[in-house]
């Protein structure tokens, strides 16, 4: 059976009309695996750095890197700097941006080793519990692969897995093994033991035991993954185990009964964020694409291993 005769409706209608260049980019890419190196690539990128909203984040950003103030990096929560990278690398937005590589590294400086004493000091909100994972993502995502920092905080991510070091409570492990696995599908050569074990802690789990929001889609994600977000993560990273079955069935089954089918944003961040790509409620362009990577990764593998 082929993987779009899952779908309901004609989705691909929208995701390609260009209205929301996020999720026409994420198609061409990795639904319609289409080269990067194509005049369609080109343009659906330009035109996810140009998109008005991404424009608008870049010019409230200081010439020195960051948003609302330089003491502090992740409040208020969803519009200071972390958060503000965080929303441009989740988006897919190129970091060939002079201002994105300005504030990423000046991320990294603050960020490597450890975070800084003063900023921790500083900060009025509560730490999020897997901002190393966020750090790491973001210049992954804006292609600092080689970068000494990058890579010294990769090999610590998964050293923190192999060892088991993630959050003794269980729906706070759960956001932080997501968080962890999105960042290392972005990393080259991942720690299979690692994959693994992620998988592992992950699935084991029964689908009604994870947290509730996690069954109810929102972007952008931020701090609080969702099923989707972590099922694009794992299936990412090649892990192909036959007790994704059920999560990616309840995703199928997320998808609307009408002629356009897709999936609703169900909780969005895009208010607090100042960022109104979409509406909650509404058909989502972005859920949808990554709801349609999902379903072309896992039913495109017919033979799948034991549990």
């Amino acid at each position: 059976m082929a993987w779009w005769q899952h779908l309901r409706g004609k989705p691909f209608y929208h995701l390609l009309s260009k209205e929301h260049p996020a999720a026409w980019a994420f198609t061409l890419q990795h639904v319609m695996t289409r080269p990067r190196r194509t005049p369609t690539m080109a343009e659906a990128n330009l035109a996810l750095r140009q998109w008005p909203l991404v424009r608008r984040v870049l010019d409230k950003m200081h010439p020195e890197g960051w948003w609302e103030r330089p003491d502090t990096l992740w409040s208020p929560r969803y519009t200071s700097t972390l958060w503000r990278l965080r929303l441009l690398a989740e988006f897919h937005v190129p970091g060939t941006d002079e201002r994105i590589a300005t504030a990423t590294d000046r991320l990294l400086n603050l960020t490597t080793p450890t975070l800084a004493d003063e900023l921790i000091r500083g900060e009025t909100e509560t730490i999020p519990i897997n901002v190393d994972a966020i750090i790491t993502f973001i210049p992954l995502a804006f292609g600092f692969v080689q970068d000494g920092r990058v890579q010294q905080r990769v090999r610590a991510l998964q050293a923190a897995i192999l060892r088991g070091l993630w959050p003794g409570d269980v729906n706070t492990q759960a956001d932080w093994l997501a968080q962890a696995a999105a960042t290392l599908a972005l990393a080259p050569r991942p720690n299979p033991i690692a994959v693994a074990r992620l998988a592992d802690a992950l699935l084991d789990r029964p689908l009604h035991t994870l947290p509730e929001r996690w069954l109810r889609f929102g972007a952008p994600t931020f701090d609080r993954p969702d099923l989707l977000f972590a099922a694009r993560a794992l299936l990412q990273l090649g892990v192909r185990d036959s007790r994704l079955q059920t999560w990616v069935e309840f995703i199928v089954a997320k998808q609307r009964h009408n002629g356009r089918g897709g999936l609703t944003l169900e909780r969005s961040l895009h208010e607090a964020a100042d960022f109104p790509a979409e509406a909650a409620g509404q058909f989502s362009r972005w859920l949808t694409a990554q709801a349609l990577f999902i379903m072309a990764e896992w039913y495109g593998h017919t033979a799948l291993p034991p549990a």
